[in-house]
């Protein structure tokens, strides 16, 4: 019997384009050689008709389909489809904004009732 890939220890992962956000393609990766979920992969996008990086996106990870849509609102790629900062630095940075602007509508709204 040989040693070919067995079907049950096969994941695919989905691949996003960076710049325009569409699925690219699924790909099927063995178990234990994965990347990590968000590995940025240089693949051709048939939505964009030009070949720069794409995510990976695996399902049950800690990094899914949210998460990348979150780096696409908050502009978080280069035209070269390189991340400006790291995932994690970008939710810190989101959430202490977030918390930021929260203090300040409620500094607004106390001085507006004195």
């Amino acid at each position: 019997m040989g040693r070919g890939m067995n079907t049950r220890n096969i994941v695919f992962s989905d691949f996003y384009c960076t710049k325009c956000g569409n699925k690219v393609l699924s790909l099927p990766r063995q178990k234990g050689k994965e990347r990590l979920a968000g590995h940025l992969k240089n693949l051709y996008c048939p939505f964009c008709k030009e070949e720069h990086n794409c995510c990976e996106i695996k399902q049950f990870s800690k990094y899914d389909y949210i998460d990348f849509v979150t780096e696409m609102v908050y502009n978080n790629f280069t035209e070269d489809g390189q991340r400006k900062m790291s995932y994690g630095k970008l939710k810190q940075e989101i959430n202490n904004g977030t918390r930021e602007r929260k203090k300040a509508l409620f500094n607004g709204r106390v001085s507006g009732i004195r």
